[in-house]
């Protein structure tokens, strides 16, 4: 019975380290061009939403046969976390949109339950073999954006990706800062490959060649997030071989240096100290009226938040003034380009305070494995290196899913590398050993898990596929040129602001009117927190009086503080 108990445990943690490692690389590299109107974020969330179902079913077959791993303190925090989360929907409305989230960041209540089951499912694995593993898939999914990134370089993107407002270097994930945030994670990882003693000469010259192109794509990409990115995890890096050395002078003299420049930084992102003309940009003014209003919905709505994904149509009812008409009241944002300020945000006091936990019990888990460690740990210190770089980046950028399943599955990653025996193998690897056992094929999973996991995942598929179908739809809509075929695709579901707006623009510039209008009136309806419908409601030619003022009075109320609303 405990053989049979043993190897089903050993099937699911196979089970998991295949829905994590595939989920990881594809969530990161998937596009799909001319296809859907959001040719990065939709296909994110669809491929994310396949592999999130996956692993709530292996979580939960697992945690059946092994309960003991629901005592560990960061399992309560996720679960918890998750539970936090379903309230926040519940109680918010319009769980529709919630789910899946806004147009353009999908980052819902979907790609919160998958990111954080997939953390979880990382987390009980726990072997050498998966530490090893998932070093292999960043190092591949770096290179590809690395080879991507310097097709766009030179000019030869086999995708026609149009007037973007960017570079045109921003690889997977659509956008400059994003692709040069991932080579940085990717390129800080590679230094720990040159450092280690078991690296041979001929694949430390590819690494370091590899920092050397990834630092001049991100160089490129004209985006200096990339810069602090790979410096923060190069930093991590030195400060763990530096730590294997045991070598007290050449460690504090190396964190003091790091503490140095890191306060520089701060000073020169704030437009003060020596590195201020190098660092510091208008953008980061900007961030900081998206930092205000995002610290001042948190701390009005400290239960729930505003809402999961709601930023965007609060925005203008919390900046402050100063925000309002620094560069005109109608530049604003649907994400606070902080991670931790998005959680709160939308979710309150109660989930930021479980984010945080969750990332703190990280960094102790780091600090405890340097501590028990006797040599430098090349895999441990590459996704170490990876994800505190991550973590940079998620403080002053977007939460971008082809960057935050990477930044949750490294947590994860870490966390697992602590609490399994200080070996780090599965207990089958462990009876392997043992006298008198019979060998097992662990690599092959049962033909009822196999076929249970396929059903599971056309479930996830036909969960996860909405927002995606539903941009392809308004694609080819559009290619139809049929008016009729247009109005339509603003209503398949799931319902988005964003859509409504653009199609009634779309049929209000063709000359449409009244189909314009009962584009606009359905989406106000549905939609009553969307300034921009109400915008183009008060400029419609067809539109009542009484509607024109209900809509200039609506804008105001959105908008308090814009100058331009009487």
């Amino acid at each position: 019975m405990g053989r049979l108990l043993l190897m089903a445990t050993t099937h699911y943690r196979i089970l998991a380290s295949r829905v994590v490692l595939a989920s990881a690389a594809i969530v990161n590299l998937i596009i799909l061009p001319d296809r859907a109107i959001d040719p990065i974020n939709s296909p994110k969330l669809f491929a994310l939403g396949i592999f999130g179902i996956l692993s709530v079913f292996v979580l939960f077959q697992f945690l059946i046969k092994n309960p003991r791993n629901l005592r560990e303190l960061h399992f309560i925090v996720a679960i918890l976390f998750l539970v936090h989360l379903t309230a926040v929907m519940l109680v918010s409305g319009r769980l529709e949109d919630q789910i899946y989230g806004v147009f353009g960041r999908n980052t819902g209540y979907l790609a919160f339950v998958s990111l954080v089951t997939l953390f979880l499912c990382a987390s009980i694995i726990g072997s050498t073999k998966f530490a090893e593993d998932l070093t292999k898939v960043l190092l591949v999914c770096g290179s590809l954006a690395l080879a991507y990134g310097l097709l766009q370089v030179f000019g030869l993107d086999p995708v026609n990706w149009g007037a973007s407002g960017y570079t045109p270097v921003f690889g997977f994930l659509g956008n400059p800062n994003f692709q040069s945030a991932f080579l940085g994670m990717t390129g800080s990882s590679y230094l720990a490959f040159v450092l280690s003693k078991n690296v041979n000469v001929r694949q430390k010259i590819f690494f370091v060649l590899g920092i050397l192109l990834n630092t001049f794509v991100i160089l490129k990409s004209q985006s200096l997030q990339g810069f602090l990115v790979l410096l923060s995890g190069i930093l991590i890096v030195l400060m763990f071989y530096l730590y294997s050395m045991k070598n007290k002078f050449y460690l504090l003299t190396s964190f003091l240096i790091s503490l140095g420049i890191g306060a520089l930084s701060i000073l020169g992102l704030t437009n003060k100290g020596p590195l201020a003309g190098i660092l510091y940009k208008d953008s980061i003014s900007f961030r900081g009226d998206y930092w205000r209003a995002a610290w001042k919905m948190g701390w009005e709505n400290p239960v729930t938040g505003v809402g999961l994904d709601r930023f965007g149509e609060n925005y203008r009812g919390y900046r402050d003034l100063l925000a309002t008409t620094r560069r005109g009241p109608d530049v604003t944002s649907n994400s606070a380009h902080n991670v931790f300020l998005d959680v709160f945000s939308n979710t309150g006091l109660i989930g930021i305070a479980l984010y945080l936990l969750l990332h703190l019990l990280t960094i102790r888990a780091i600090i405890q494995h340097l501590r028990s460690s006797k040599v430098f740990d090349i895999h441990f210190t590459a996704l170490s290196a990876a994800w505190v770089a991550y973590l940079s980046q998620s403080i002053i950028s977007v939460n971008q899913l082809g960057l935050a399943i990477w930044g949750w599955i490294l947590m994860g990653a870490i966390l697992g590398y602590r609490v399994t025996p200080a070996n780090n193998e599965t207990p089958l690897e462990k009876q392997k050993k043992t006298k008198g056992q019979v060998k097992i094929n662990e690599s092959r999973l049962p033909a009822g898990t196999l076929l249970k996991t396929y059903f599971v995942a056309s479930c996830g598929v036909v969960i996860s596929i909405w927002p995606l179908a539903s941009d392809i739809n308004y694609v080819n809509a559009l290619k139809s040129g049929d008016a009729s075929r247009i109005q339509a695709s603003a209503h398949v579901r799931p319902l988005q602001a964003q859509k409504f707006f653009n199609v009634a623009n779309i049929l209000l510039d063709n000359k449409l009117e009244k189909e314009s209008l009962q584009t606009i009136r359905d989406g106000v309806e549905t939609f009553p927190n969307a300034f921009e419908l109400w915008r183009i409601l008060s400029i419609e030619p067809t539109a009542t009086s009484v509607e024109i003022m209900e809509a200039n009075l609506q804008m105001k109320r959105l908008d308090p503080l814009n100058p331009t609303l009487k």
